[in-house]
This record gives structure tokens, C-alpha cells and sequence, in this order.
């Protein structure tokens, strides 16, 4: 969140005369949305809180933020063509966007406003928006949309995701007219929508550039580390689960311990789901990744006759299977909070364990 804000505060605030001009170009491009202008007077609100931001935001970063500072700064242009954020720069619509792509209702952007005054910072960046009315902003029902003045293009490309996303989640998307709660699938200015379900109809834009992709891809994810040591039991208490297998119904790759840092696993298509889970406490876990594609961004599909994509060669993965970790992590139990939770269990007071067992799970902690 800390990058993000001074990012914000650095690209559209030079001065106050072209923000707020910059704003308003924007905002006309997003004038047919009913939350426009509470998007709109959002931004506004951000902005005069700049220099209290700045203030909270400049101090001291920690070792593990510059880090994340290090990392962010490698980040090269990719050859997949033009990104989200950069189409909605040079559209001019991504200044009236919180975050360059998200429109929000009044109430989201107070409960955002608020949550910045209070937590001073440590918010994580673009986390999954929860207020009182959740669940009810979640599409439980499952998603109706309908296509207003999209593309043919973006009509194929949106209809060949809704069979991916539902596939690999527990979403169906259905394409409903009659449905109360619905989006509305537009060709407009940019790539953008709300966020969550607000209730009625709401907007999802594909403009143009807003349906390209890199053709026959693979991604190469590396786990490269992990707050705490807890490879207790097969990650039964808490982990990430990175499913790369060609059947991703099937359990993924589960680490939960820093011993594991650097493994690199390629997947066999081009979406890997990520799962994160703790029955214990929060942790964080740091993932690199890169798309390896076979060829420049295309616009799928570009057959207007059969509307079929134009075949284009896919990259191979670099071996059959997935490769999985070479040794098993150490166990450093004593220096986790893992023990102490067992401890204040009874498992020092119980008979079920042998103390040989106790103390090979817990070295130290009954003695």
C-alpha cells in the first residue's frame, strides 16, 4: 500500500492546477457511470490528504520493504504488449480510477478513506474489499452479465475467461438480460470495473487494447520465502498450495517453511491458482513469477470468419512434471509459535506422545 499511495501521490500530483485537470479529463470519459463522481470526489479527498500520506508513508521503510522496493524496481517492460495500467494512462480515463482501474461506489471509497486514517499503513495492497454488507457484495448466485456494445473480440475473450474462471473456482457465469443483479460487458473508455457486486447493474469496460494477451503461454512461479518454519505434518497448519499440476483439481505443491526458497515450478497452462491458507496466525509468503509466452501480444481472436484465435505455436513446459522440492525443510519448531500454541495445548502433560516424540516435534519446549 505504502508504493502504491506514493506512486499515486508522484504520477498525478504535480500540481494543483493539473490535477484537478487531469481529473476532470477523466471523469468525462467516465460521466455515464452513476459512480463517477463518487470516484471522482474520492480522489479529491485523497489528494488533500497528501501531505499526511507522505509523512506516514516516507518514514523509514523495514528490510523487508525495501526489499519488496528492490523487487519492484526490476520489474521490466514485458514484450505482451501495453498493460492495464498503461491503456488507461494514455486513454486518459485511468486519472478518474482509484488505482488506475477500479471505479468506486460512495460507500466503498469512505470505508477506504477511513481505513487509511486508522491503520496508518499497514493495509495490504489491493486486498479484497469487505464491509458490513459482507458477504452480500460477493456473487453467490453466480455472475450474470450481458454485452452491451463490446466488440465481437472482447465478446470471444470474455466468454473463453468465463470458462476458465469457472473451471478453476467456484463461480458460474451465466449471461442473463433479465437478471436483477448484472454487468454490463462495454466497449468504453479503457479497461476498468467496480469492484465486488454493488447490487443492480454495474459495469465491466473493455475498450480498446483492453483484449490482448500472450499466445500458448506458460508461467513460471518461484516460491522465494516464508515468514515462519512451519513444515509440521505436511503443512497441516498453514501454507501456500501452488497448483501448476495439468489437473488442478488435484492438490498442488504445499510449502509452509523458508527452507524452500528459490524452488522454481512451471506450470503446463497459462493460469495457475495460488491458495494461501493459516489455522494459526497471519504469515506471509513471497512469490516471483513470469509469463514465458511464445510470441507478441495478439487480440484474441483475430478470425472474424470462424471465430477461431489464429493458431500460433505454444511453448512446451521444460519437463513433463512439475519438479517438486529436492529435500525435506528442517524442522526449527522451537523458534515458531507453533510450539507455544501445542505447548499451552497440553502437549508436554500428555500421555499420548512419547517424550522422544515431543521433544523431535518441539526441541526444548517440555524440558
Amino acid at each position: 500500500m505504502r508504493v502504491l499511495l506514493l506512486s499515486f501521490l508522484a504520477v498525478i500530483v504535480s500540481s494543483e492546477e493539473s490535477f484537478e485537470e487531469k481529473l476532470k479529463e477523466g471523469h468525462q470519459l467516465l460521466k455515464n457511470d452513476p459512480n463517477a463522481d463518487d470516484t471522482m470526489e474520492f480522489l479529491q479527498k485523497l489528494h488533500t490528504m497528501e501531505k499526511e500520506i507522505k509523512e506516514e508513508y516516507s518514514k523509514e521503510p523495514t528490510t523487508e520493504e525495501l526489499k519488496a522496493m528492490e523487487d519492484y524496481a526490476k520489474i521490466k517492460k514485458s514484450d505482451m504488449g501495453v498493460s492495464i495500467a498503461g491503456v488507461n494512462r494514455d486513454s486518459k480515463v485511468g486519472n478518474a480510477l482509484f488505482q488506475g482501474d477500479m471505479i468506486l461506489t460512495k460507500k466503498q471509497a469512505d470505508e477506504i478513506l477511513e481505513d487509511i486514517k486508522e491503520s496508518k499503513g499497514n493495509r495490504d495492497k489491493r486486498q479484497a474489499y469487505r464491509d458490513e454488507k459482507y458477504p452480500g457484495t460477493l456473487w453467490s448466485q453466480g455472475i450474470n452479465y450481458v454485452f452491451w456494445n463490446a466488440t465481437n473480440s472482447a465478446r470471444r475473450v470474455f466468454k473463453k475467461a468465463a470458462v476458465i474462471w469457472s473451471e478453476n473456482t467456484c463461480l458460474e457465469f451465466k449471461e442473463d438480460n433479465s437478471a436483477t443483479d448484472k454487468v454490463y460487458v462495454v466497449h468504453g473508455a479503457g479497461c476498468w470495473s467496480h469492484v465486488g457486486r454493488i447490487g443492480g447493474s454495474q459495469i465491466l469496460s473493455l475498450g480498446d487494447r483492453c483484449d490482448y494477451g500472450p499466445p500458448g503461454s506458460t508461467i513460471e512461479v518461484i516460491f522465494q520465502n516464508y515468514t515462519e518454519n512451519l513444515a509440521y505434518d505436511g503443512c497441516v497448519w498453514a501454507g501456500v498450495e501452488i497448483k501448476t499440476l495439468a489437473d488442478q483439481r488435484q492438490t498442488g505443491y504445499r510449502f509452509c517453511s523458508p527452507d524452500y526458497g528459490g524452488t522454481s515450478l512451471t506450470s503446463t497452462r497459462n493460469m495457475v491458482p495460488v491458495i494461501t491458507f493459516s489455522r494459526l496466525y497471519e504469515v506471509k509468503s513471497l512469490l516471483r513469477y513470469r509469463i514465458a509466452s511464445s510470441g507478441p501480444a495478439t487480440s484474441e481472436p483475430t478470425s472474424e470468419e470462424t471465430g477461431q484465435p489464429t493458431p500460433q505455436p505454444t511453448r512446451q513446459p521444460s519437463s513433463e512434471r512439475t519438479p517438486g522440492p529436492t529435500s525435506e525443510p528442517k524442522k526449527r519448531c522451537c523458534e515458531r509459535k507453533l510450539c507455544q500454541i501445542l505447548v499451552k495445548l497440553g502437549l508436554c502433560d500428555s500421555s499420548t506422545y512419547t517424550a522422544e516424540l515431543k521433544e523431535e516435534t518441539c526441541p526444548g519446549s517440555c524440558t
